[in-house]
């Protein structure tokens, strides 16, 4: 099965579908939802510089929340996805699609989607604009 057919699948049995690109270095990762917008008529997610297994346990955990009924929005911060702490979802800027989302792009046959991120804080519960301290995630959206 390609990688395709199985984006294919997963979204035709589950809803969604969840890429992990990680190139090496733990500098550039992220996960990222394929489906969502779809399926749910929500934003798909990203979320980067954690690893795998946590990223994909954010997701899914936020995925299980929109199943229900829940919606995450752009400009918004929860407390419900991140043990003791908050995350907040900015809308990712449409120039950054072609460099993070390929796999949804071909989905969605162009930029045709939203896209939010979810973007973690330091132990001080602390968002990367709201310290000096260097964080390992990529931030693709204007606040």
């Amino acid at each position: 099965m390609t990688s395709e057919e199985k984006i294919v699948s997963d979204i035709k049995s589950y809803g969604w579908h969840i890429i992990s690109v990680f190139e090496g270095s733990e500098s550039y990762q992220f996960s990222y939802t394929i489906g969502l917008y779809r399926t749910y008529n929500v934003p798909e997610l990203v979320i980067s510089g954690l690893p795998r297994e946590i990223s994909c346990s954010i997701l899914s955990h936020i995925v299980e929340d929109i199943k229900s009924g829940k919606r995450v929005g752009a400009n918004m911060k929860s407390a419900d996805y991140i043990e003791g702490y908050s995350c907040y979802f900015g809308l990712v800027d449409k120039p950054k699609y072609a460099e993070y989302f390929g796999k949804a792009l071909w989905y969605y046959n162009g930029d045709n989607f939203p896209m939010l991120q979810c973007v973690w804080p330091n132990s001080d519960n602390l968002f990367p604009w709201e310290t000096k301290m260097v964080f390992n995630q990529d931030i693709l959206f204007n606040n």
